[in-house]
């Protein structure tokens, strides 16, 4: 069974600065696309898709985010990643997927499997995915 998860990084710290280890090729499938994404408002969520024949890979360079991800049409699990501790969220192909920034200024690093030119997917219609990030009281 193909899982979703996330990777604890490994975080080199000393008197210059910081440095995260992101990528060591110990990811399920190549790497052939690196982007990244700058939202202009945290009200806006990014994705709410599912790749059909692509892994993608989440890293937060900057901020923090919420990202919801649904199985087999039922499972919701929610992910928050943050530039303070350093992991690569991995999701597989068709699993249903977005994210929200939580801070202003949240800059996101997506790495994936298919070009531009292979990449397939399916959305979901626009709003109907709104209620899977409303924040929730505890």
């Amino acid at each position: 069974m193909i899982e979703i998860k996330k990777i604890n990084l490994k975080r080199n710290q000393d008197d210059r600065g910081i440095l995260d280890q992101i990528y060591d090729s110990n990811l399920p499938a190549e790497v052939k696309r690196i982007y990244a994404v700058y939202n202009f408002s945290k009200e806006t969520i990014r994705g709410f898709h599912k790749n059909l024949n692509e892994w993608k890979y989440f890293y937060v360079l900057i901020g923090s985010v919420k990202f919801v991800l649904i199985e087999n049409g039922n499972k919701i699990q929610e992910f928050i990643l943050s530039d303070k501790v350093p992991e690569i969220l991995i999701i597989p192909p068709n699993v249903w997927n977005g994210f929200k920034a939580l801070e202003d200024n949240t800059l996101v690093l997506g790495l994936s499997s298919a070009t531009l030119l292979e990449h397939r997917d399916e959305r979901m219609p626009i709003g109907s995915y709104k209620r899977y990030f409303e924040v929730k009281s505890r």
